[in-house]
């Protein structure tokens, strides 16, 4: 007697899963830069020393993650300058 249940859909296999989380990753880190960009110009508009830095800060993030979401769209882990860069900028030296 055939089953009622719906038949169980396939799993994606691991490169499937693999390229889609990828994808995410590199969604996320083009949304990270956006948001950079628009801060830097926010920032630009001030008429200060500080936000004319904080405004570079930003572009170096900004590249920085755009870096990272090419190499994830091709299945690679950003660089270790890339990530260094990353690092560095969110969390300058004080």
């Amino acid at each position: 007697m055939p089953s009622d249940e719906p038949a169980e859909h396939p799993r994606p296999d691991a490169a499937v899963r693999a390229a889609e989380a990828f994808e995410r990753l590199a969604r996320t880190a083009e949304d990270l830069a956006d948001t950079a960009l628009a801060s830097a110009t926010v920032h630009e508009a001030l008429d200060s020393p500080e936000a004319t830095e904080h405004a570079d800060r930003e572009r170096l993030f900004a590249e920085a993650e755009r870096d990272a979401a090419a190499a994830y769209r091709s299945g690679q882990v950003p660089s270790a300058q890339t990530r260094q860069t990353i690092r560095d900028v969110r969390h300058p030296a004080t």
